[in-house]
């Protein structure tokens, strides 16, 4: 703990998340995807403790399906899961089925 360790001012925080739109995941997947990132700086000097990216490079997304379906990850509501932080591919498959009927009520 920093706290008596260091004679720091007191200062006041800003935090603000930025959204990036990249290209796409791979050569074969061309969807765009959206990352955020979080970032926090002093509103004094503009110092920016740092930018967060939500990406995970350890991420293996073949291990993850397969490990999710061999604990039942996929039946459990959203925050029991252990990969609630993940996209599975039925959790995008019901978001691309929701979108579809929103689009369809719209329309009507």
């Amino acid at each position: 703990m920093l706290e008596g360790r260091l004679d720091l001012p007191k200062m006041y925080l800003c935090t603000d998340r930025q959204s990036y739109i990249v290209n796409w995941s791979g050569r074969r997947d061309r969807r765009t995807v959206q990352m955020n990132a979080i970032g926090t700086a002093d509103l004094q000097t503009g110092y920016v403790f740092g930018m967060q990216l939500n990406f995970d490079e350890r991420v293996q997304e073949e291990k993850i399906e397969v490990d999710a379906t061999a604990i039942r990850d996929t039946v459990l509501s959203a925050p029991d899961r252990k990969y609630a932080r993940l996209w599975l591919r039925q959790d995008y498959a019901e978001a691309v089925q929701n979108a579809k009927l929103r689009d369809e009520t719209e329309k009507k």
